[in-house]
């Protein structure tokens, strides 16, 4: 159980945090779109661009793992069939043609950036980005706890002579 709760534990905003600062950005394109009158396209590449000129990054893209984030397709799907895709979720599909174009960069979307759009359009909090990752973190680490419980024999021995350590090799300490 308390790996679990450890598991939420080490969510912050370097990883699962980022949807916050993508809700305000996909908020900062739709407003200068309608603002100005001009296309999301226009607006998105224009925030984008003084996103880069304050040398401030673009929250919600990239990943370590994937290339392509697979949770962003259904976040995207659900918010099609509940009717929440709105014009945040709209941003959210183009902004990593967007930063490509203006930055060179090829980061997609993730999962964090995903999350962020979807409660944009839904004029919830940003703050509460984080939130949601966690729940749905949290059913992830309650499935590993359940597949860990039932099919593992309790207090098992590990064999750590398999394990390999990839830390500061071994030094002597004085006594």
């Amino acid at each position: 159980e308390t790996a679990v709760a450890q598991g939420v534990g080490a969510i912050t905003d370097v990883h699962g945090g980022a949807g916050e600062k993508a809700a305000v950005f996909f908020l900062q394109c739709t407003g200068l779109s309608s603002g100005q009158g001009i296309s999301l396209e226009e607006a998105t590449r224009a925030v984008i661009r003084r996103y880069v000129r304050e040398g401030r990054r673009v929250e919600g893209m990239g990943h370590r793992v994937h290339t392509h984030d697979p949770r962003r397709d259904v976040l995207w799907a659900l918010a099609d069939r509940s009717g929440l895709a709105g014009p945040c979720v709209a941003v959210s599909r183009i902004a990593g043609d967007m930063l490509r174009e203006v930055r060179g960069l090829s980061l997609p979307i993730n999962v964090d950036g995903v999350i962020g759009a979807i409660i944009a359009d839904m004029g919830l909090d940003p703050k509460l980005a984080k939130a949601l990752f966690i729940f749905g973190r949290t059913m992830g680490l309650s499935a590993h706890y359940f597949e860990e419980v039932a099919s593992q024999a309790p207090m098992r021995l590990i064999n750590f002579s398999e394990g390999v350590y990839r830390g500061a090799p071994e030094r002597a300490f004085p006594k």
